[in-house]
């Protein structure tokens, strides 16, 4: 397998275009200004939509719900996923908690009464980089990877959703422009890992496991789907 596999070739060539941009004017701007050039800029129906949509980029109902499309199709694939969360979880502790747990988020630096600031939750610490911007970064790499090479459009518009999701951490003011670049950039390589070591090794030995079995797996991971899914639903409802 290639490092980048074709599957999700013009997914990784769109994030790479946004990555750039946000690259340079965090470079021009700075770690502050470029969250204020970008923060002051919302609208009505961004307000009513972003607090609820930023949810997706915890990793966990998005994954759920991709799960529960994709189970029994590539039962494979959504073990790596599941791994590639796993280190991603692992790479935000150390980097968040043993690195940058000196690093403020935006209400602390600027003032709530300053930013642009719609969140459901309370943040203070910890910005940099942004986990939800890992978390979805590598699911939506695995929904690129399993949409396939059908349309090179599917993976322009999974990096596109990708980006959206990263976004709204910036949208609602609790991430620097830094934090959710970094994090999704963070995100991508954590997903490619598996994919490239893993995958094709674990797909052979998969596809030995006898019709039987395989039912039962993918019946696990199908009720395993739909538990995320829900109790994430009802998580979001009492919030």
């Amino acid at each position: 397998m290639k490092l980048i596999p074709k599957n999700i070739f013009y997914f990784f060539l769109t994030l790479l275009f946004f990555w750039a941009i946000g690259l340079v004017m965090w470079r021009v701007y700075g770690y502050e200004e470029s969250f204020l050039m970008l923060n002051k800029h919302y609208f009505p129906l961004g307000d009513a939509i972003f607090p609820y949509l930023t949810h997706l980029g915890d990793g966990i109902l998005l994954a759920g719900i991709l799960a529960f499309v994709i189970t029994g199709k590539d039962n494979t694939g959504l073990f790596i996923m599941i791994i590639a969360l796993l280190m991603g979880m692992v790479v935000m502790y150390v980097l968040k908690i043993g690195f940058f747990d000196h690093c403020f988020r935006p209400p602390v630096v600027f003032g709530k009464e300053n930013i642009h600031y719609i969140t459901l939750q309370g943040e203070v610490n910890n910005s940099f980089p942004s986990g939800h911007s890992l978390s979805a970064t590598v699911v939506c790499t695995y929904m690129a990877f399993f949409a396939g090479k059908k349309q090179p459009l599917y993976g322009i518009i999974i990096a596109l959703f990708a980006l959206l999701l990263c976004y709204t951490r910036l949208y609602i003011g609790v991430h620097f422009l830094g934090d959710i670049v970094t994090g999704s950039m963070i995100g991508f390589g954590v997903a490619i890992l598996p994919l490239y070591f893993l995958y094709e090794r674990l797909s052979a030995k998969y596809n030995n496991i006898s019709i039987e079995v395989n039912r039962y797996i993918s019946l696990v991971l199908w009720i395993v789907a739909m538990l995320i899914v829900g109790l994430d639903v009802l998580r979001l409802l009492r919030e």
